[in-house]
């Protein structure tokens, strides 16, 4: 158990080669380091109390790609807690570091037979990690007379300034109550989903000892030794605690709630009908709202998922949660009946210029997309990318559309970029030469761009390797296209044909009205299915067609390095995977490959 002093400030434990003699007496001197301030704390003390302070800090809006990719090697019932708290620790770095560059936190030294004084703000040329986890002052491009020396904090200056922070960053102690809902303030009323959902994992543990969690997902097709045995099993448990959890939320037995800032407001049960988005709330707090439903919740976009401390414990309590049910089939949501209706049909924005991404989409689904809207919609299948073939139908929308520009009936704008790791913020936009098109004809939904080719930048034949091999680095960024050029190329519905269902589902629309990619065999097939289809992605839809070539290379190559496991493993051939996102190739990868679908 740490120690505190006074100010509640955590002590840390003494340095190991200190005099033990002295170890125990307040470092006023320090025969290792040399003199120290008077009544302060060393700068590497502080970074430790604010990193103690962060424990109870909720996770940050933004995480590090990195900071992802590497979680992926955290066992699944510990990586949303790894992820917050090492988050919140490089935040409260940063915190420090530039309040001793501001001058919020004075800084004090004590050089060797010189009285103590305080340094300038503008004396630090810059504070690394080395410097604030060290508390000595050691960065990589300054020599001066700072350089080498113990940095310290006065005890006032930082008990005032560590208590600021903590107040901002627990924001649901500073305010009173709910102003969309009325609760009594206390921050322990609620308690983050994924902490929730871990929870209920040890107690399913508990209740299910000695049963097979799912039943239904097959072991592997030859588990080489125990380590892949207990890895599946522990995947059984996770598929168990997700399905359990679902089904309570979409029956109704528990509520997820949005917080922030002392507010709340009340999830619908529609809303965990989607099993990648509920995924992305169970490990991360924040659940993905389909941006195509007119749900009303769009202001509470960046809020959190919590659920009630009090609910959650009824709940918990019921002997049927353990129970296997109807399991892995999900309920109909409570609320069905008063779901919003999926949005079908929407023009591109009324500016002269329209993102490339709503252009192609437009001309793809007769739903034009954002940037954003797309990226929600693709990594987690909502709309148009629940259905299958939806990637054909946009990239013969992308080549459709440079084919017809290439002509200059089209205009496009952007930024050429000779290697796209180039700031795109040093270039100009200008007007793209039409013939540019012949060549610059594959979709970057990423950056909005065009690449050398054709198609889509993740198909799997357009790979990142290849695209080295031809030596083409460059590409157009943040592309915009005409809009009336575009509608005139690609006209709009008329008023009176139907709404419901994507363009490609309405097989009274005839094509050259609707100008999206309805002449593709998909929409035959779907015009043929007289029976009303259940939500959701059918089943053989989606990326399982796609990815079963990869899932075998995956099974071989944990086959030759025992070592691997199934993320390792995914990393090695996400770069070949369709989607929009490393991270989330190799989760879909991993998780497909726990589930056994690598068999033959």
């Amino acid at each position: 158990m740490a120690r505190k002093d006074e100010r509640g400030v955590m002590i840390p434990a003494p340095v190991q080669f200190n005099n033990p003699a002295s170890a125990s007496l307040p470092r006023y001197d320090d025969e290792h380091r040399g003199p120290a301030v008077t009544d302060s704390y060393e700068l590497s003390h502080c970074r430790i109390d604010l990193a103690e302070r962060s424990e109870g800090w909720p996770t940050p809006a933004n995480l590090p790609s990195r900071m992802v990719d590497f979680a992926q090697s955290v066992p699944e019932d510990q990586r949303a807690n790894w992820l917050r708290r090492q988050a919140n620790i490089e935040e409260a770095e940063r915190h420090i570091a530039n309040a001793m560059q501001s001058g919020e936190l004075p800084i004090w030294v004590a050089p060797i037979g010189e009285p103590e004084r305080l340094v300038a703000p503008g004396a630090f040329v810059e504070v690394d990690h080395a410097t604030v986890v060290s508390g000595v002052y050691r960065p990589r491009n300054d020599r001066g007379w700072l350089y080498g020396r113990p940095l310290f904090v006065k005890r006032d200056d930082w008990a005032i300034f560590a208590a600021r922070i903590d107040a901002a960053k627990k924001p649901m102690r500073k305010y009173g109550k709910s102003q969309s809902r009325s609760h009594d303030g206390d921050e322990r009323q609620w308690l983050r989903i994924s902490k929730a959902v871990c929870i209920l994992q040890r107690i399913l543990r508990t209740r299910l000892a000695g049963q097979e969690p799912a039943p239904w997902i097959d072991p592997p097709a030859d588990p080489f030794d125990a380590e892949c045995e207990n890895a599946t099993h522990r995947h059984r448990r996770t598929a168990r605690t997700s399905l359990t959890m679902r089904r309570a939320l979409l029956a109704g037995d528990l509520t997820a709630h949005l917080v922030k800032d002392g507010r709340s407001h009340p999830l619908p049960g529609w809303a965990w009908e989607n099993a990648s988005a509920a995924e992305n709330a169970f490990y991360f707090d924040r659940l993905p709202l389909d941006p195509l439903l007119d749900h009303n919740l769009g202001e509470f976009s960046d809020w959190r998922c919590f659920v009630s401390h009090n609910e959650l414990k009824k709940w918990l309590a019921r002997p049927e949660i353990a129970e296997i049910g109807d399991l892995p089939t999900l309920p109909e949501p409570f609320d069905h009946k008063v779901q919003p209706v999926q949005l079908s049909y929407r023009e591109p924005p009324n500016r002269p210029y329209v993102e490339l991404t709503q252009a192609v989409t437009w001309i793809a689904f007769a739903i034009s997309l954002s940037r954003d809207e797309f990226d929600c919609i693709e990594s987690f299948g909502f709309g148009p990318a629940a259905k299958g073939h939806w990637q054909e139908a946009l990239g013969d929308a992308m080549t459709r559309l440079a084919a017809i520009a290439s002509d200059g009936t089209i205009g496009f704008r952007g930024r050429y970029l000779t290697n796209v790791a180039i700031d795109q913020n040093t270039v100009l936009t200008e007007l793209i030469d039409p013939v540019r098109l012949e060549d610059f004809a594959q979709f970057d939904n990423v950056r909005d761009g065009l690449r050398y080719g054709a198609g889509l930048t993740w198909s799997r034949e357009n790979n990142t390797i290849e695209r080295a091999l031809q030596g083409r680095r460059d590409a157009f960024v943040s592309v915009r296209v005409n809009r009336a050029e575009l509608l005139t190329a690609f006209p709009p519905k008329t008023a009176s044909l139907t709404t419901k269902g994507i363009a490609t589902d309405a097989p009274e629309t005839p094509a050259h009205q609707v100008g999206v990619a309805c002449e593709l065999s998909v929409s035959s097939k779907l015009n043929e299915a007289a029976p009303k289809l259940r939500k959701g992605r059918a089943k053989g839809t989606g990326y399982q067609q796609a990815d079963a070539p990869l899932l075998e290379k995956m099974r071989e190559a944990i086959a030759k390095n025992p070592a691997l496991n199934a993320t390792s493993a995914a990393k090695l051939v996400a770069n070949e995977a369709v989607g929009a996102s490393f991270e989330a190739k190799v989760d879909r990868l991993s998780r497909a490959f726990r589930a056994g679908r690598n068999r033959r």
